[in-house]
């Protein structure tokens, strides 16, 4: 009898992990970063730059541009309120220690432009020297019920036409493959793009040939002076092109 209760309840323990293991499995995300320290990378791309925000915690900027970092883009905002708690020291620190500095704006498919250019506008000084402004378009946790294309190219425009006038200078599009399969096929080619695709290629991709500024090819990189990984990212040109870049 003790036997038989022992098998028993072992039967239901495994039952319970199996059903434990396949409910979380589904709801794992469909979106998931590799590395890609196996790729060997085309030798033209020299000029390698870092994208941060509070989740990088806080930086020892003293550490960054002696490892070769040439430029950085911080998080400034998203949506029409939230603020990134890092980004007011990470722009000083950048400023500091002289590495080319940006900000981007991630862009809630749910919210109207207006709004959310206010918002990076209120966040995001005026500033001659800073690298163009860039509108982080994704879909992966963005709003439960994403526009139709047409909706989506009216607001995206409201937004990058509302930041050019206000910094004299045109913002860049950062894209991933599933955003611009949906709205940007064919759209914005006026707009330099900076591709995110970690996934193992030797080239960024983007469902539609278009030359591209910058290529996000890891989320894992590894940084002195930053704990965790950060985001890697090539700058598609040679020091003649990155220089006009800087100083546009």
């Amino acid at each position: 009898m003790k036997f038989f209760k022992f098998i028993l309840a072992l039967s239901i323990l495994i039952l319970i992990s199996l059903l434990l293991f396949f409910f979380f499995k589904t709801k794992e995300p469909n979106f998931i970063a590799q590395k890609n320290e196996s790729i060997a990378i085309p030798k033209e791309y020299k000029i390698q730059g870092i994208d941060v925000s509070h989740y990088q915690g806080k930086i020892n900027w003293k550490n960054i541009k002696p490892q070769g970092i040439r430029f950085v883009y911080m998080k400034a905002t998203q949506g029409i309120s939230f603020q990134d708690k890092r980004f007011h020291y990470n722009w000083q620190e950048a400023k500091k220690y002289k590495i080319p500095y940006g900000a981007y704006h991630f862009f809630d498919l749910c919210k109207k432009a207006s709004s959310q250019a206010k918002n990076f506008i209120r966040t995001v000084a005026k500033d001659n020297k800073m690298l163009p402004p860039v509108v982080d378009l994704e879909l992966f946790k963005n709003c439960a019920n994403p526009p139709e294309r047409e909706e989506f190219l009216k607001e995206l425009q409201i937004f990058v036409d509302k930041l050019e006038a206000h910094y004299k200078k045109r913002p860049m599009l950062y894209v991933i493959w599933d955003v611009f399969e949906k709205y940007l096929i064919g759209e914005m080619k006026d707009y330099s793009l900076w591709i995110s695709d970690p996934w193992k290629h030797t080239e960024p991709a983007i469902p539609e040939k278009r030359d591209w500024v910058l290529w996000q090819y890891t989320y894992e990189g590894k940084v002195k002076g930053i704990s965790g990984h950060v985001d890697w990212n090539y700058f598609n040109g040679d020091e003649t092109e990155f220089t006009h870049w800087i100083n546009q």
